[in-house]
């Protein structure tokens, strides 16, 4: 199956499939784009604190948002608990990282209700930019690596409510 059954995203062997034919065009079009990878920041305080039902209302909207932000070339993956992958396709690295930022940004401006409570959406994302010469395995690490060091540079700020 290539389906996430709670989110009715794509999963990761859906997202390989996507890739792979997306990196096929790039070569043969000179086409460029950008892999984004998002991980919900403490999704497990969550869960914990409000319940899985309550974690999974937060992934579900995390994925509309995410989805209702992508035009119908670009493609959108639930590939973990929490990770998620985006893909622009047809843009440059510039413009696709603009995007990318702006997708971000509506996520953490999204709240869900938990037990009377507004709960804000939060997430790391880290972004590898594409073109024909690009593999598969290469851009999940890029990304997946970015992602990283934008958690880790999140859990420092620390903020003022």
């Amino acid at each position: 199956s290539t389906t996430d059954e709670l989110t009715g995203l794509h999963n990761r062997r859906g997202l390989q499939d996507f890739i792979t034919r997306t990196l096929a065009m790039a070569r043969r079009h000179g086409e460029e784009g950008i892999v984004a990878f998002l991980d919900l920041n403490d999704f497990k305080e969550i869960n914990d604190r409000f319940g899985h039902d309550t974690g999974d209302i937060a992934l579900q909207k995390f994925s509309e948002i995410i989805q209702g932000n992508l035009r119908g070339s670009d493609f959108v993956a639930r590939i973990g608990g929490d990770e998620f992958v985006f893909v622009l396709t047809r843009t440059n690295a510039e413009n696709g990282r603009t995007r990318a930022l702006a997708i971000l940004d509506e996520v953490c401006a999204t709240s869900i209700q938990a037990r009377g409570q507004e709960v804000f959406l939060k997430a790391s994302m880290g972004v590898a930019p594409y073109n024909g010469e690009s593999s598969f395995g290469e851009l999940m690490r890029t990304a997946d690596l970015a992602m990283y060091e934008d958690k880790k540079a999140n859990k420092k700020v620390t903020h003022a409510h």
